[in-house]
Order: C-alpha cells, then structure tokens, then sequence
C-alpha cells in the first residue's frame, strides 16, 4: 500500500510542478503583453501629438530607454543626399534614475571611450535591427523607416553590455516594429517645424525687427514699448510721444495737462534735438507749472516733415546728459522709421491677406463638396459675431479668420485630403496638424485682431476634450468659440463623397445636443436665434437666401445655373448646375432642406 502511494505521489508532484512553470509562464507572458501595450499606447500619443521637433526627439529617446535601459541613446536623420546620417539629438543617462541631458551638443562619455559620432556613412547594416560596434563600445541601431521602407535614419543605443543582450534578444520583434512608427511621428513635427521657420523668415522681412512689424498693426503698443524704454534708460519721470496724422498721444507719468499744454506748443518741438536745463524750463510756465526741472525733446521728422514727437521730463533736480539726448534721438529714428513703412507694409499685408485666400477658394474648389465652404462659414460666424454685440473689430477679425480657417490644410498631402472616404487613426492625426499650421500662415497678421488664436483653437471643445491643446470653457478665444459652432454646422449640412449631409432641421438639433459639451451654449443660443430671425423674415416659399448666395458658389458656376438670380427657386428649375457644388439631388441639399423644414 504504502508503495503504491509513493508512485502516485512522483507523477502528482511532477504535474504540480508543471502546472506551476505553466502558471509563471503564462504571468510572464500577460505582464510583457502589458508593457508592450504601455509601449504602443505612449508611441500612439507621440505620433498624435503636434509637440516641436526637439521635445519630440525627447519623447522618442525616453520611450526607448522605457525599452531597454542604457547610458546613452542617438538620433541620426537621413541627409539631402543619402549618404550620411546626421546626429540630431543625444541624451546621457549618468545613472538609473539621474538623467544628464544634452540635447544638440557634443557629449563625451566621463570614461573616454564613447562619443557619439556628428555624421555616419550610410551602410548596408543600417536597414536592419542590429549590434554593432563603435571603438570598444556594442551599440543597438535601430532603424528608422518611412512607409515605403526606404531608411530615413537610425536610433542608436549603448554601450550594451553583455548582461543586457539578452533581453535585447526577446526585445527585437518590439524594437523592429517601431521602426516606421518613430519615423512618422518624427516626420510630422519636421513639417510642422519647417512650416515655422519660413514663417519666422517671412517676419524678418528685410532689416525690419519683430516689434516693428508689430508697430504696423499696433502703433500704440510699438510706441509705448519704445517710449518705456527711453524713460528707464535716461531715469527719467516720465515722457510722451505724439503722432500729428490720427492725433495719437501714447505717455507715462505726465498729466493729462501736461499732454494738452505740449500738444499745443508745436514751437517746441523744434526740427532738432533739444535739452532744456533747469534755467531753459523755467522760462516756460505751463512745465514750471507742471514742476518740471529736465526736459528731452525729440522731433519724429522724415522728409522734413514733422510727424510727431517725442519727450522726456525729470522733476528731480537731475539734468539730462549729452548721452541721454542721443538715446532719445535714437528712438526717435526708429519711431520715423516705422511710421514711414506703415503705409508700405500695410499694403504688403493685404497682398499677403490677399494670397492667402487665393489658397483658399482654390482648396475649396479641389472637390465639388467644399464648394463656397469657406465663405458659408465665415457667414454663420459674422451672424453670431453680430448676436454677441462684439465690436466692429472683432467681428471684422472673426470674419477673417472664419474664411481664413483651413488655409493650414495646404500643409497636408492631397493623398489624404482628397481620399475618397474616411480617414484612417493615423490620417486623421496628420489632418490634425492644419490648425497650427494655419495660426502660423496668418500669424504676422495682427489687425483687425490677432487671427492666430482663433484658427489655432477652432477645434477645441467647451469641455476640454478638443485638439491641438484641450482648452476649456471660457480659456478657449471667443473667435474660435464662434467659429466652432459656424464650423460643425456647415459640416453637418454638407455632403461629401462618403455620407449625405443632415437635414438643416436634423443639423440645429444637433448643435442644441451637444450645447455645452462640444459647443459654448452661449454662441449656440445666439446662433439659433440668428437663423430664426432670418428664417421669420423670409417668405414661406422662398429659400432662406438664393442658392448662389447661401452657398458661396464662384460666379463661373452660377453664371452658367439656370436657377441663378431667377424668380424661381433652384428647385423648380431643371438642368441646374447643384452637382458642380456637391449636391446630386435636392432631397439632400441644405438650400431645399431648410425650406422644406418650414
């Protein structure tokens, strides 16, 4: 008996054994399917994600070292040629847990026997996952591949010790997959950084300072700026600038006397730098007055026209130096200089407003669907900007950018604007990118207001779940509040190649359910109320406004539309040229739907 125990026993423990190895293995394997897809969750983010290049390679960097963990880590791009890849960025980790960075700098190992190489020479061994060797050093490369597989650089890691290989092993088919991902993630901040240094250079144009490319659209500012300067650079008490064409008085620490009574003393201010002393001033009542004891006058002419002036004063028995006077001068020269380029940058702007919408209606016109899109919502957002009893500016600067709104899609390639459906996970994170490239395009343009912010944030959300920084509630601009709600319900109304638009009806309704959610309940209100206003004052068998006008159509269409400028609606009249615009049939078209729904 007691035998036949001990031979169930052998096999009972053998089982118990493997049941337990089984068991390990199985927990080993879900905590390793758990940290890849920790891996893939932070790599989605970083190929979503619309951070600069530099913050990018940062982000890159730190994942792997999440994968395996070394001392230092590269990253080298493809160049023009390629035949050399170009180191961009390093990082050293002096020990787990101390990180040392050094981003776009030399970095030399504390032993000496490692340092990241500036440039390589393409090799064959570069297009695949491998170790290989540099001086004493065993260095991962990874390579970086865009989607036709084609090497656009590499991530080196290292040195890789001999206790470390063989996790790098069972680590291979991970590394080998983020290959192209970590390219793409890359190429998207390259775009977008690229898009920003030419708009960076296109606001050095010429010799002119960023402040002074300011000054053309804000000349108070420019001059309080300049004239804040000059007073903290003579210590003086205060001073003023006067502007002779739109009477434009900018100061600091003077009265409002003080500011009459110069303004009015033209004799002053003479065609030539003047430094009154204590003895001079006191000769003139109204700065006696005033308790004035220095006085810096600088005259602001151009062409032997007095344009303006600017002047500092002291109360304090401190007079002004020889040097105090040249400074002034000097800020004199720069104001003249400014107002003498207003006139010629203004106009440089408005070509530059100009060509941007020419980039514009020829997107709109691309596709049939996005016909007169710009315009349409440009005209929705004026209709709110108007309820809202914004100023005249701001509706101006609303209108702006409504039309202005996707000038950043000319940054995205046509392969996945034009694609005949909906866009991928990736696609759309490309897509996504248009409204910082759009703020950036329309960023030198300050007036009526500053454009940038309200494209920039048009497609963020009341509640904060928006793109491309997840603002929230009243932190969003009121401009791309507006143009939100303009935005999402052109969208609803229109058809595209992949879906029919919604009832006018069906697409009010909508905006009501996401009021306070996707959309400021305020501007829905005030758009709500705009429609019924205009929909109350049309006459029941006509449309809210003619095809050609609600639309936004170019005139090449409609010239040719029997229906266009006609007594009868589109609707009523046959061979009609809707299908130029997107619309196949009536049944499926906002001019008929809205009219229909009354």
């Amino acid at each position: 008996m007691d035998v036949q125990i001990k031979t169930l026993t052998v096999p009972i423990t053998i089982i118990a054994v493997l049941v337990i190895s089984i068991v390990i293995f199985l927990i080993k394997r879900l905590n390793y399917r758990g940290f890849e897809l920790t891996i893939w969750k932070r790599m989605q983010g970083l190929m979503a994600s619309s951070i600069d290049l530099e913050d990018k390679f940062h982000e890159i960097i730190e994942l792997l070292g999440q994968i395996i963990k070394t001392k230092w880590a590269s990253i080298y791009l493809l160049d023009k040629e390629g035949k050399f890849l170009v180191r961009k960025a390093s990082k050293c980790y002096e020990s787990v847990g101390e990180k040392t960075e050094s981003f776009l700098e030399p970095t030399v190992d504390k032993d000496g026997f490692f340092k990241p190489l500036e440039t390589i020479e393409v090799e064959k061994r570069h297009r695949d996952l491998k170790m290989i060797s540099q001086g004493k050093a065993r260095l991962l490369s990874i390579p970086l591949k865009g989607k036709d597989e084609e090497l656009k650089g590499v991530v080196q890691i290292g040195p890789i010790f001999s206790h470390q290989r063989s996790l790098v092993r069972k680590r291979k088919r991970l590394l080998s997959s983020l290959s192209t991902p970590l390219f793409l993630a890359i190429d998207d901040s390259l775009v977008l950084d690229n898009y920003k240094k030419r708009i960076a250079d296109y606001q050095l144009f010429g010799a002119i300072d960023l402040e002074m490319m300011r000054s053309l659209l804000d000349l108070e500012s420019f001059l309080e700026l300049n004239l804040g300067i000059a007073i903290t650079g003579t210590e003086a008490d205060g001073g003023l600038v006067i502007i002779k064409e739109g009477n434009i008085k900018v100061s600091q620490g003077v009265t409002d006397r003080f500011i009459k009574d110069f303004e009015h003393a033209e004799s002053i201010w003479g065609t030539s730098p003047l430094n009154l002393s204590k003895e001079k001033v006191m000769d003139i009542s109204y700065l006696k007055d005033e308790g004035v004891t220095a006085l810096l006058s600088c005259p602001l002419c151009s062409d032997k026209q007095l344009l303006g002036v600017i002047a500092l004063m002291n109360k304090k028995d401190t007079p002004f130096t020889s040097n105090n006077l040249r400074l002034v001068d000097v800020f004199a020269q720069r104001i003249t200089l400014s107002l003498k380029h207003i006139s010629f940058f203004g106009e440089m702007f408005k070509e530059y407003l100009t060509t941007l919408k020419g980039l514009v209606a020829a997107m709109d016109a691309k596709e049939p669907f996005t016909i007169g899109h710009s315009k349409r919502i440009a005209k929705f957002s004026v209709w709110i900007a108007k309820g809202l009893d914004l100023s005249e500016s701001e509706i101006e600067g609303i209108e702006e950018a409504a039309y202005l709104h996707d000038v950043g899609m000319c940054g995205i390639a046509d392969q996945i604007l034009l694609k005949p459906g909906r866009f991928t996970e990736y696609e759309y994170s490309v897509v996504k990118h248009h409204a910082q490239i759009g703020a950036c395009l329309v960023s030198p343009i300050k007036f009526p207001v500053d454009l940038a912010p309200i494209i920039r944030h048009h497609h963020e959300r009341y509640d904060g779940w928006g793109y491309p920084d997840e603002l929230k509630g009243e932190d969003i601009p009121i401009g791309a509040r507006v143009l939100t709600v303009a935005d999402v319900f052109n969208a609803k109304i229109s058809n595209r190649s992949y879906r029919t638009g919604l009832s006018f009806s069906e697409a009010l309704d909508s905006l009501k359910e996401a009021s306070g959610k996707q959309f400021d309940p305020k501007v829905v209100d005030v758009f709500l109320s705009a429609i019924k206003k205009r929909r109350e004052s049309v006459p029941k068998e006509r449309p809210l406004e003619p095809c050609y006008e609600f639309k936004g159509c170019t005139e090449d269409i409609c010239m040719t539309c029997p229906a266009y400028k006609s007594d009868r609606n589109c609707w009523e009249v046959e061979d009609t040229k809707c299908k130029q615009h997107g619309d196949a049939e009536c049944a499926h078209c906002m001019i008929y739907t809205e009219w229909k729904s009354r």
